[in-house]
Formats: C-alpha cells, sequence, structure tokens
C-alpha cells in the first residue's frame, strides 16, 4: 500500500490521562518514543493501523525489539501495557493493530460511518414505533379477550389473535452477528450477550457493522471497537477517554499519588 506522507495527531496529546499515565512510569519517555515509532509504522504500511512485515509475518516483539533498538523484555513490558491502555491489540496471528488509528487518520471513513450509524438508529426509531402502535393493538385485544369469564372457542381464537399481534422483539446482536457473518458458535453467542450487558444492543450491532466494513469477525476485533467508542451515560461522561474498570482504577491511584499540583 501506499505510504502516508504525514501522520494526524490530536492537540493536547499530552494532557490526556493515557499519555500521562504512560510518561509516569519508570522511562516513560522511552514508552512514548516507543508509541510514536508504532505509528510511523503503521503509516509506512498503510493498512488500518497493522504493523506487521508482511501479510504472512507478523511483527513480534523480539522484531520489534531489534527493529527500534530496544530490549526484548522492555519491549514485551511496553506492548502488554499498551494493551492494558486499549492502544493496541496483539491478535491471535500475532498481527498487531492500532486501536487509535482510524480514529486519528481515516476522517473520512468515520464521517461515512457515522453518517451510517445515523441512518440505522433513525431506522430503528421507526421500528420502535411501530412497536408501540402494536402494543396498543394488543392492549384493545386483550381488553376483548378477558371481558368474557369462561373460557370458549372463541376465547380461545381471541388469545390466538393476541398472541399474533404482539409485537416483534428488538433484534438481538447474535442475530445481528449471524446475518452479517453467518454461523456462529455457542462462545460467541454468550460473548455478545455479555457485551449487550455492558454497552447495550445498539452499540454492540454499531460495532458488528464496523466489522463487517473491515472484513474482520473476530469477537475481540468487535471488543476493540466498543471500547474505542464513546459510550453516551453518565459513566462516559465521568471516565472522558472511556477506559476500562481496570485501567480507571490505575489511572486514579496514579493521580492520588501525585497530589493535585502534579495534575
Amino acid at each position: 500500500m501506499k505510504q502516508l506522507q504525514w501522520l494526524k495527531t490530536q492537540v493536547g496529546i499530552f494532557d490526556t490521562p493515557k499519555v500521562r499515565y504512560m510518561l509516569h512510569q519508570p522511562n516513560g519517555d522511552s514508552y512514548y518514543v516507543i508509541w510514536c515509532m508504532l505509528k510511523d509504522m503503521a503509516g509506512k504500511i498503510n493498512d488500518r493501523g497493522y504493523i506487521y512485515l508482511s501479510s504472512r509475518q507478523a511483527m513480534t516483539a523480539e522484531l520489534l525489539a531489534r527493529h527500534l533498538g530496544r530490549r526484548k523484555p522492555f519491549m514485551e513490558k511496553v506492548l502488554e501495557l499498551f494493551e492494558e491502555l486499549e492502544l493496541l491489540v496483539r491478535e491471535e496471528n500475532g498481527m498487531i493493530r492500532l486501536l487509535t488509528w482510524e480514529e486519528d487518520q481515516d476522517y473520512d471513513t468515520l464521517q461515512r460511518r457515522r453518517e451510517h450509524t445515523r441512518k440505522r438508529v433513525a431506522a430503528y426509531r421507526q421500528r420502535q414505533a411501530a412497536a408501540a402502535d402494536k402494543t396498543d393493538a394488543h392492549h384493545l385485544v386483550e381488553a376483548s379477550c378477558f371481558a368474557a369469564a369462561p373460557q370458549t372457542e372463541s376465547q380461545v381464537s381471541c388469545e390466538e389473535a393476541e398472541k399474533a399481534d404482539l409485537p416483534e422483539p428488538l433484534q438481538r446482536a447474535g442475530d445481528y452477528y449471524q446475518q452479517h457473518f453467518g454461523m456462529i458458535s455457542a462462545g460467541t453467542v454468550q460473548e455478545l450477550r455479555e457485551l449487550e450487558a455492558d454497552w447495550g444492543t445498539e452499540a454492540v450491532c454499531d460495532a458488528i457493522d464496523k466489522a463487517y466494513v473491515q472484513g474482520k469477525s473476530h469477537i475481540r476485533y468487535i471488543q476493540g471497537i466498543l471500547r474505542n467508542s464513546p459510550r453516551y451515560t453518565q459513566e462516559e461522561q465521568d471516565n472522558e477517554f472511556g477506559f476500562s474498570p481496570a485501567v480507571a482504577r490505575k489511572l486514579n491511584q496514579l493521580f492520588s499519588k501525585t497530589g493535585p499540583a502534579d495534575r
């Protein structure tokens, strides 16, 4: 692929909690330098934030250490921290992918996805309105069905009609995933249910859409999208960068030790 000529970065990068946490580590400057080097490598490859030697050869911690002139144990420690901060992910095949790449570099694609999400949310609301209309009709049938006490044949027929008029349930993430990618394992169904419990059905379906656009069906990819997506809840307002609870606790511990003057 064609190499990028420029890399984008946000203004105020050194005020973000992830970078501040990075810099507060022993040899923290080295952590940030390596992060910049990884972004530069991803820009040279220019493949959706992936870092590799070739499409068949992953870039391991040992190879990265040689390439960047660092010791392997230190490089492994750096990669583990970056994974903990949800800056990158090492996939099952060993490929390294920067999770913030598209957010930082691919503005046009993000705009198209936002438009797609806007249209899907509008369709979802229309379905909700239609479901509400069906619910009103169901209440009318219910009133007529239970007016008479005896269980007559007409009453049984009325109950059957009532069942037929019930609103269709909202589509679950497992069904939505299967429509996009086909076969789905029981383990993936369970993981999608857990994601729905944490993020809500709408957010998980949105992540499935994004994974489908990229041709990635792995559940870990979908989890990565969710972790790097805004959560429109009070929790997100309190936790601006959407860290996992473990990361948020570590950040709170760090800043409580440094004191107000260091913040």
